[in-house]
């Protein structure tokens, strides 16, 4: 199994920043490290601030990102023999406070 999860892509506001901060606290608790990867236009005539970000390649840096990309990783180096509860991909929603 792989140990990389994509989870979701979210707008990045305030509201994603609160989130991304809960859901590290739950996989403190899980088992769970949280990844975060910014996403969002690179080419200046799309950007509302000119910047041309085009030398980024793999991700943004979340200042320059208008959304951004979670990803969920097994504490195991391997994925195997996942000790947390299990919700992983599942049902994680009903697992936020």
């Amino acid at each position: 199994m792989n140990p990389y999860r994509y989870m979701m892509k979210i707008k990045y506001n305030e509201e994603a920043k609160a989130f991304i901060e809960s859901l590290r606290k739950l996989g403190k608790t899980e088992g769970f490290k949280v990844r975060v990867r910014g996403s969002g236009p690179r080419a200046p005539q799309n950007r509302d601030d000119g910047l041309d970000l085009r030398h980024f390649d793999q991700s943004l840096p979340l200042e320059h990102a208008t959304h951004v990309r979670l990803y969920l990783n097994s504490s195991k180096a391997d994925g195997e023999g996942y000790t947390g509860s299990g919700w992983i991909g599942l049902d994680w929603r009903s697992q936020l406070a």
